[in-house]
């Protein structure tokens, strides 16, 4: 029972973006530096250096047969983004599998999420590069199995008073599972060439 609590609730959360909005105000301005496909990798960066063969392993199971190999140890990925005038796709290499597809604008050396109205990234453009990295973490699940867990009952306790319903559902999931060390937090640097 315990497994199949946690497992829906890795299905419930996936990985969630953990920053929230803060108004900040997107630009129409010039997106044109930005434009067309960009290809390389991307890198996993865990919040915690001592955390980092933790958060590749995870990725390696999650995504290791679709992006990872085993030269970069899963902790590198290959993409490719694609910019138009107004929205960013992100897809596997190949462009099979979408990950992230987005309204976005830039503001100084950022990129932002006109939707949510925040920073995705940093930016920077050297020769034929961009070089890029999260603003922000995502949180990751650890794994679906309590048994290694110390106090998992008290873990489950607080699991069973929490609202499905209520909108920050999701945000009070995460807090618990960052509580419990069920979660970790990462993000990605990027490092593309333009096609």
């Amino acid at each position: 029972m315990i497994k199949k609590i946690f497992l829906l609730t890795f299905m419930a959360i996936g990985m969630t973006a953990c920053s929230k909005s803060d108004d900040t105000p997107t630009n129409s301005g010039d997106n044109n530096k930005l434009l067309g496909t960009w290809v390389g990798t991307v890198e996993v960066i865990a919040e915690k250096p001592a955390q980092q063969s933790k958060v590749s392993e995870l990725f390696k199971q999650s995504y290791g047969a679709l992006l990872g190999s085993p030269e970069s140890n899963y902790q590198t990925y290959t993409v490719r983004v694609v910019f138009n005038e107004k929205r960013l796709n992100i897809t596997n290499k190949e462009g099979q599998y979408s990950f992230q597809d987005i309204a976005y604008s830039t503001l100084g050396d950022k990129i932002v999420d006109d939707e949510k109205k925040q920073p995705l990234a940093t930016y920077s453009i050297e020769d034929n590069r961009l070089l890029a990295e999260n603003t922000d973490f995502f949180y990751l699940i650890t794994d679906t199995n309590l048994d290694n867990l110390t106090n998992a009952e008290e873990y489950l306790k607080e699991f069973a008073q929490l609202d499905t319903t209520a909108p920050d559902y999701t945000e009070k999931l995460i807090e618990l599972q960052l509580k419990y060390g069920l979660a970790y937090k990462y993000k990605y640097k990027y490092n593309l060439v333009r096609q």
